[in-house]
């Protein structure tokens, strides 16, 4: 394929991810959505579609195949600078909120979640050594990952009416508290 039909597709492609994600965030599911209904939104054919997606279903999964990669590139960077990687975390949802509010609110596809939340707490394995009854540290991490993306859903739901460091003090104090309760 040559560097201009390349760039082409990668026009529509971001045509119809837009398109996509405008029909979510006016609440319509996503096994709802038609092909149809996606090409008007973006406007482009029902052969440009397919020539690069076999189904609606399949841009969502490669919207949320790029935030991940996205997001995991990110606190890695964040990581090896010592940085805090929770604000930085909470920063990069907020700075993309497009994205993050369609995924969040509206997809609400639960393994991409716990992927996202997963991402964020990539440090809790650490503190596994801790817990004297491994099963309590299953729990508690399920306790942990669950809290978190609900109350990083409730975040976005209000808008971000709380600055960063408010939810990351919310999210820590919490999480401390769980972990301390069984270690």
């Amino acid at each position: 394929m040559n560097t201009a039909n390349n760039k082409k597709g990668i026009l529509y492609k971001e045509k119809l991810k837009k398109g996509l994600l405008g029909l979510m965030e006016k609440g319509v599911e996503i096994d709802r959505i038609s092909v149809k209904a996606i090409c008007e939104a973006a406007d482009v054919n029902r052969s440009t579609f397919y020539s690069h997606y076999a189904v609606p279903r399949d841009i969502l999964l490669e919207i949320e195949e790029e935030t991940l990669a996205s997001i995991s590139g990110y606190m890695r960077k964040m990581v090896s600078l010592d940085f805090d990687y929770l604000t930085a975390f909470l920063e990069y949802i907020k700075g993309h909120d497009d994205v993050f509010r369609i995924l969040f609110l509206y997809a609400k596809d639960k393994p991409f979640l716990e992927r996202l939340t997963q991402e964020a707490l990539f440090h809790f394995d650490d503190v596994k050594v801790w817990f004297k009854n491994k099963n309590d540290y299953t729990y508690v991490k399920t306790f942990i990952t669950s809290g978190s993306r609900d109350v990083i859903n409730a975040w976005i739901q209000r808008d971000y009416a709380e600055d960063v460091e408010y939810i990351k003090r919310l999210i820590l104090t919490v999480n401390e508290a769980a972990i301390k309760a069984f270690t």
